[in-house]
């Protein structure tokens, strides 16, 4: 296999995010061939940015871009990303109070996306007239396999005003998702009118993910197409509704497939039913969802890998 050419951009100061990385991008994108560009920010905090890498130089972007803290975890505070390649990699980040009228944290891909040790803490999602989501995902350049991953991720605070969810995979556009995979996350005391909405999405992995969420509006998981297909495998989910389908005129309710749920805990103000659920070494409990443990948005802040295990033991989950 071919080895891409990889070119490095070190920000270690404010000023770097300005118009010094916009010329790296635009000097190695506009060439039109395939690469890796990598923009390494040094363990410090930078304040009000609104970062925008977008690959308009290609129709088909053949760029991998990393934006990723280097030996350590780098801050951006009261700040925007908005990120569009090829193939999308964020590690070893923390946004900060985050605040828009649209979408705080924008990712667009052809092929790949990973989201490793990325923590959004108290962002806020400020036109309540506005559906736009939190987190949104979009699938670019035609694609029909393109993969979505969030390993150790941490959100954490959030607010969506108005008819909003946390997170929005594609539900139009110009490509599919193929996978939208969440792994050793968690997600806690957000508001907002749901959590997830997969839309088209054909599979949905939740994996040894803990959400504790007492305080959205309608459901965790939100299913209103026949196509998802959910997953959970060791689990922890806690909010007064974990899983919600929302049949229309064109999509019956018995089109939609129920969850699968292997050695998980799903936790709900009313007892989940077959037609939702198919648990395997599971547990289905009724009851309200706890608080978060103390200090979990400390934590989230360090942007460390959360230890899923000690948190669902702190919140009586375990």
């Amino acid at each position: 296999m071919t080895q891409l050419p990889t070119e490095v951009f070190h920000v270690q100061r404010q000023e770097d995010l300005g118009a010094p990385l916009q010329a790296f991008l635009e000097q190695h994108a506009s060439r039109g061939a395939p690469c890796t560009l990598r923009v390494k920010l040094a363990p410090l905090v930078f304040e009000a940015q609104h970062l925008t890498l977008d690959d308009v130089f290609n129709r088909v972007s053949p760029i991998i871009l990393i934006v990723e803290g280097e030996g350590g975890v780098a801050t951006l505070r009261r700040s925007t990303l908005k990120l569009r390649a090829g193939r999308v990699l964020l590690r070893n980040l923390v946004l900060q109070e985050p605040a828009s009228e649209g979408p705080v944290l924008q990712l667009a891909f052809g092929q790949q996306l990973l989201a490793q040790q990325v923590a959004l803490v108290d962002a806020r999602r400020l036109d309540a007239r506005s559906g736009d989501p939190l987190v949104s995902l979009r699938v670019e350049y035609g694609s029909a396999s393109a993969r979505a991953v969030f390993k150790e991720c941490w959100f954490v605070g959030g607010q969506a005003e108005g008819p909003a969810a946390l997170l929005e995979a594609p539900r139009g556009g110009r490509g599919a998702l193929e996978t939208l995979t969440l792994d050793g996350c968690v997600f806690a005391e957000n508001r907002a009118a749901v959590g997830i909405e997969p839309w088209f999405t054909q599979r949905v992995e939740v994996q040894r993910t803990l959400v504790l969420e007492p305080h959205l509006r309608g459901p965790f998981l939100h299913i209103q197409s026949p196509i998802p297909h959910v997953t959970l495998d060791g689990a922890a989910i806690a909010a007064a509704t974990p899983l919600g389908f929302t049949p229309n005129a064109d999509v019956p309710r018995h089109a939609m497939p129920p969850a699968r749920a292997a050695g998980s805990l799903l936790l709900a103000a009313a007892p989940l039913t077959d037609a939702e659920v198919e648990a395997t070494a599971s547990t289905l409990r009724a009851g309200a969802p706890p608080a978060a443990p103390e200090g979990l948005r400390e934590r989230a802040l360090q942007g460390e890998a959360p230890d899923i295990d000690g948190l669902r033991a702190s919140a009586g989950l375990a």
